[in-house]
Formats: structure tokens, C-alpha cells, sequence
């Protein structure tokens, strides 16, 4: 009797599509991490972060989180969702969503010890006793060192941190209300030339205007920000200079809606009164350690000076 031990097992690879009874798989990258999209430390361990193509071949399916695991040497991790908002930059997080026959892209957690950090990993999936086993290759995102600047006309692109995703801001404008003119129609050939105002809600923390901007987006990441105004929210801050001190609004902004009036690719922000005054205004965003500044207004020392002299020679 010969028997022959292969000690060299096979593990399935990153990058393949396979089959389970029910469901298909490809893993298409592996990150370890401890900070958000911003930069904040999330966790004293790692997180392990599997992003995955699924689909169900019998279409409105849903596959059990408890079923997943990640195998370090004899150690076994069960995916967690506390993260979830944090990742949104890498994706969006499985959490037992209905899958169809077309493939989605999932992300799923996990936590681990630090000294584990540079151990082999094995994505698995216990598929009714059989156990669907993928090696992963995790990449491990640091912060870096990227420093993006543009202005006003200019497109900027986040897809060396996010993906497929710019934007261009044409022109803007900073009111305390903005007038809009629309049809009011009693009947489709019956239509009279009337009126709107956009203005910001009451805050009892400070006066808010609104700032107008006129903005190209474009997205296709598969990052879910479908639009302008939720990528601000998520990602960006206005700063802005006012007597030679900088000035930063991070959070808190009030898109506000036209009822009647079609805005095109107006978006309208209510923002701090004060910005209406500043002399330099910028949008910021700080992904993953990259910042990028864009200037949608900026004014020189030089030409601040020039303006007084001017003012009060007048």
C-alpha cells in the first residue's frame, strides 16, 4: 500500500470567481487598517477589511454573516458591522443584503489581534458542510503623504483614494436668500411667471446664509454619494479667512431644496454669515491622510491692501 501526503495544500486565490451551492464569489482586494476615511484611529487591533463580489444564482437571496469567517493560524474572526460608517471610502459593508443574479460589491469586517497583523489569512465560507477557503493578500493602508490643490473652473479627482469620482465647481455665490423663478401652472397651457426664495433655517448658534454652487459631479466608484452635496457632508469642510484667521465649518450643513424651481446643478448649502465676508474660501478634504484644497475664492495680501488704499482714497 503506497500513500502519498501532499503537505503543499491549494489554496483558492484573490481575483477568481468561485462557486458555492448557492452563490458566487470573487474577492478583489484585502486591506488591513485602524483608521477611518479621515484619518482617526478606530481601534488599538486591526481590521481586516474583504472586499468581495457576490452573487445569488437564484436571485432575492441573502447569505448569513455567521456562515463567513476569517482563519489566522488557529484563530477564527467572525465578521462585525460597528465599522461600517467609518469604511465608506473602501465600500459598502455586507449586512445579510438581499443579493441578485448580477454581482454587487460588499466589504466585510473584522477585527484582530495587532500581533496577528502579519499572519496568513483565509477568507472562508461554510457552505452546508463544505468549506469554500480563499487566501488573501491584504494590502496595508497608511497614511499618505498627497497634497492636492485646485480652484475655481478646475476638475478635481479623488481616484487615487475613492475611485472614479470628480467634480468641477463653476461659479458660486454667497446671499442671504436667493430668489428663483418658476411656472405656476393651473392648466399646462395656463401658466403664470412666479417666485421662490431659498433661505437657511433659524440656528440659535449663529446666523446662516446660504452659498450657491454650480457644480459638475460625476461618480462611478460604487461608492453610494449620489450626489455633490453628500460627498461635501461625508468627506469635506468649508474653511474660509476672515482678518487674517482661518476659519472652519466641518460639519452641520443644511442642504436646502427648491419645492418648485428646477436648480439644474445648483446645490444650495446654509452656511456661517461670516463666510460672506471672507477674503479666501475653500472646500477641504482629508481621505485617508491625502488632503486636497480646492480655492473657490482667494484674495493676496497684496491685492487686500491694494483694496484699502483704494477705499479710502475714495
Amino acid at each position: 500500500i503506497f500513500l502519498k501526503i501532499n503537505s503543499n495544500k491549494k489554496y483558492n486565490k484573490e481575483g477568481t470567481a468561485y462557486s458555492a451551492s448557492s452563490f458566487e464569489i470573487k474577492v478583489d482586494n484585502t486591506y488591513i487598517l485602524n483608521t477611518d476615511y479621515q484619518g482617526n484611529k478606530l481601534t488599538e487591533n486591526y481590521l481586516v477589511v474583504v472586499n468581495a463580489d457576490i452573487r445569488s444564482f437564484y436571485g432575492s437571496n441573502s447569505l448569513f454573516l455567521k456562515d463567513f469567517e476569517l482563519k489566522i493560524d488557529n484563530f477564527e474572526f467572525k465578521p462585525i458591522t460597528k465599522y461600517s460608517t467609518k469604511l465608506v471610502d473602501l465600500g459598502v459593508s455586507y449586512e445579510e443584503s438581499i443579493l441578485s443574479t448580477n454581482f454587487a460589491n460588499y466589504l466585510f469586517i473584522f477585527e484582530i489581534p495587532t500581533k496577528l497583523a502579519t499572519s496568513e489569512m483565509n477568507f472562508n465560507y461554510n457552505d452546508k458542510g463544505v468549506n469554500l477557503e480563499i487566501r488573501l493578500e491584504p494590502k496595508e493602508i497608511t497614511t499618505t503623504s498627497l497634497a492636492i490643490t485646485n480652484k475655481i473652473g478646475e476638475g478635481m479627482s479623488f481616484k487615487d483614494t475613492l475611485g472614479d469620482i470628480s467634480f468641477k465647481v463653476n461659479n458660486f455665490e454667497i446671499e442671504d436668500r436667493f430668489k428663483l423663478q418658476y411656472n405656476y401652472c393651473v392648466k399646462n397651457d395656463d401658466c403664470v411667471v412666479s417666485y421662490e426664495y431659498i433661505k437657511a433655517s433659524i440656528d440659535k448658534n449663529y446666523d446662516k446664509y446660504v452659498i450657491r454652487l454650480n457644480v459638475d459631479y460625476y461618480n462611478d466608484s460604487g461608492l453610494k454619494v449620489k450626489n455633490f452635496y453628500q460627498f461635501l457632508s461625508k468627506f469635506g469642510f468649508i474653511s474660509y479667512k476672515l482678518d487674517d484667521k482661518w476659519y472652519i465649518q466641518s460639519g452641520g450643513f443644511e442642504q436646502i431644496k427648491s419645492n418648485k424651481a428646477n436648480t439644474g446643478n445648483d446645490i444650495y448649502i446654509g452656511i456661517d454669515s461670516k463666510m460672506q465676508k471672507a477674503s479666501n474660501i475653500k472646500l477641504l478634504f482629508n481621505i485617508r491622510g491625502s488632503r486636497y484644497e480646492y480655492e473657490l475664492k482667494y484674495v493676496k495680501h497684496e491685492e487686500i491692501i491694494i483694496y484699502n488704499i483704494l477705499f479710502y482714497m475714495l
